[in-house]
């Protein structure tokens, strides 16, 4: 008994670690990384975009800028939940339609059968990875820099 009650603070502690280095480290990289424009992505790197939630003709969701869309990744997210960062799903973005806000992910540039990129026949894709999810946030602080 002594044991699982160990175990189960041991849990606790871990999770509650990993909760706060995740929030921490979201706010710092979202503080840190300057603000490029979607047309500007370079793959393979990345980046924060600022840019309105919206829906493409895909049903997809897509982070906008006056320079163009990008879609997002949403199986590994972090997204802002009142005051701290923690891990959502597309329901979370889905959530902020219409609104302004800015997304840090690993630009990928892709082909897109569609052509709708401004008729290049490539999209720009904000994903994550498991250590570094990509980061949703609508705190002023992190639209503006």
């Amino acid at each position: 008994m002594l044991e699982l009650a160990a175990f189960v603070v041991l849990s606790a502690v871990g999770a509650t670690i990993f909760t706060l280095t995740a929030d921490l480290r979201a706010k710092r990289v979202l503080a840190r990384v300057p603000r490029t424009q979607v047309a500007a992505a370079t793959d393979g790197e990345w980046v924060k975009i600022v840019g309105t939630v919206r829906r493409t003709e895909a049903r997809d969701l897509a982070i906008e800028d006056d320079s163009g869309r990008a879609a997002v990744e949403a199986d590994r997210m972090l997204g802002l939940v009142k005051t701290s960062y923690a891990r959502v799903g597309a329901a979370y973005l889905e959530g902020k339609l219409d609104q302004r806000v800015a997304v840090f992910g690993w630009a990928s540039w892709e082909t897109d059968a569609t052509g709708n990129y401004r008729g290049s026949g490539k999209r720009l894709v904000l994903r994550g990875t498991k250590r570094a999810p990509v980061v949703v946030s609508t705190d002023a602080r992190f639209l503006d820099s």
